[in-house]
């Protein structure tokens, strides 16, 4: 079947724009094009992503992809643009987890949301990625990383331990908290305990946390 003009014409558009974003270092023929219609690329994300699987990627001519010349072509971005999203995602991870954004989370982010996100979109989906939660706990209970420092501040205050608690431990006592309070009233820790209360919080850390 005979692919319409336009439809085309509407794919080289979008590929000579494409083409800014590497300084036309790759050439796209009218059999390219075709190929790009047959797979329904409809956006610069797409052609991005077709030229990384058929050809331009870093293990081939090293023009797009994650470790390419232009690793911004593979999401569509212009470079400035790309710069500006790694540094909103970037300050909202960092926000929520207390690390750095790396490259290979950063690829993986954009592709996973077709590069459409801005920071404070990313904070709304990350909170609901079943493998964020599970890795950084705190998440689960609507803390990011400072607000759950601060809480491990109290906590420790509160015990009247030593030693700090680690990460593993304080998401342990965030969980005991918020079960004993119930879901509706939060994970916070009181800043005064009973004694009868600290021994059972210092009893859940030595009897749940394997050290």
């Amino acid at each position: 079947m005979t692919t319409p003009q336009a439809e085309l014409a509407q794919v080289r558009y979008l590929a000579d724009q494409w083409q800014q974003l590497v300084g036309f270092n790759v050439q796209i023929g009218d059999d390219i094009i075709q190929a790009m219609s047959d797979a329904n690329v409809q956006s610069l994300y797409d052609i991005g992503q077709w030229m990384e699987t058929h050809g331009q990627g870093p293990g081939q001519t090293g023009i797009v992809g994650v470790n390419g010349i232009f690793p911004w072509a593979t999401y569509g971005l212009s470079h400035d643009d790309y710069q500006r999203m790694f540094s909103s995602i970037g300050d909202t991870y960092m926000g929520l987890t207390g690390q750095s954004l790396d490259a290979g989370l950063f690829d993986k982010y954009l592709r996973r949301t077709r590069a459409t996100l801005s920071g404070a979109e990313l904070r709304t989906f990350l909170l609901n990625d079943p493998a964020m939660l599970n890795q950084f706990g705190w998440l689960r209970y609507g803390l990011d990383f400072q607000q759950f420092q601060q809480q491990k501040l109290q906590m420790h205050q509160a015990f009247g331990q030593v030693a700090e608690l680690t990460d593993q431990q304080a998401v342990q006592q965030l969980q005991y908290f918020h079960s004993a309070q119930g879901s509706n009233q939060g994970a916070a820790v009181q800043p005064t305990l009973s004694q009868i209360e600290r021994k059972q919080a210092q009893q859940g850390v030595s009897g749940n946390v394997v050290r």
